[in-house]
């Protein structure tokens, strides 16, 4: 297969930025304060989500109403360090009629009542519809628990049954990053084309001769990759690998410092892998 048709994304999440507050373990972008703020400019929030405009599916209870597997969030990194951009953005989707539209927070901003209600009303104001707040025992490495408690809690006063707290996302799932990039699921680190020409990337389809990593691992799958490394002088890992995810990305990585990988983006993900 040369090329191939990329199907048109119903759900997804825009990336204003990968810097967080947090460095948790398992953070499949490499998340961490480490990273440049890089936040995602006006100019592409508004290329790209006057593209997906139209593709964003509702939650099946309805556009006001926000699911998982639906609607469209806003994510990082933690959105929040850059509570203007994310009123922005939040403001264009509405403007675009978006539906289901929410966001994605640690709660490290939550220090206190009156400042979690006024920011939470505000987005509600600007049309946003509903928040996720991510709860598991890393956060707890930088996030006082005290705050997540006073998020969820203000959060239901709030936008009610639209709180969402959840760990992990589905295993289907496109984000649009910062840097207009384009990601598939899970997959941290792999860009399939630039979101800014969503429309033009769906017309055309995804030229597999110019991404040979995509070419194989969509071809021959994670034995293929492995091959084509091999005659870039790669070697497998004595210790061996926890998973096949585990083996993709210590490929790229190993891959990266060799060659012109379009694909292998941004690659500012690969410094901060440990």
């Amino acid at each position: 297969m040369k090329k191939m048709k990329l199907p048109e994304p119903i759900s997804g999440g825009i990336i204003l930025s990968y810097k967080c507050t947090a460095e948790c373990r398992y953070c499949m972008y490499a998340c961490s304060p480490k990273w440049s703020g890089d936040w995602i400019s006006e100019e592409d929030l508004e290329k790209i989500l006057s593209q997906l405009a139209g593709k964003i599916k509702p939650s099946p209870y309805g556009p006001k109403k926000v699911s998982l597997n639906y609607g469209l969030h806003f994510t990082g990194g933690e959105p929040f360090l850059n509570f203007e951009l994310l009123l922005r953005a939040t403001e264009i989707a509405n403007e675009l009629n978006i539906p289901s539209t929410f966001v994605e927070t640690n709660c490290y901003w939550c220090i206190n009542e009156r400042l979690t209600r006024e920011k939470l009303q505000l987005l509600k104001e600007k049309g946003l519809k509903g928040i996720l707040i991510s709860v598991n025992p890393f956060y707890l490495e930088y996030v006082p628990f005290e705050r997540t408690e006073r998020g969820i809690k203000i959060s239901q006063e709030i936008f009610g049954k639209n709180l969402m707290i959840y760990q992990l996302l589905r295993n289907w799932h496109n984000h649009f990053d910062n840097y207009g990039n384009y990601l598939p699921g899970y997959c941290g680190g792999i860009s399939l084309g630039d979101c800014r020409n969503l429309n033009e990337l769906l017309k055309d389809g995804l030229d597999l001769e110019r991404k040979p990593v995509l070419k194989f691992l969509i071809n021959e799958d994670f034995k293929g990759l492995f091959h084509f490394a091999k005659d870039f002088g790669y070697q497998e890992l004595r210790e061996g690998y926890v998973s096949k995810c585990h083996l993709c990305i210590d490929i790229r990585k190993y891959l990266l410092g060799r060659g012109e990988f379009d694909e292998l983006k941004p690659k500012e993900f690969y410094s901060h892998l440990e």
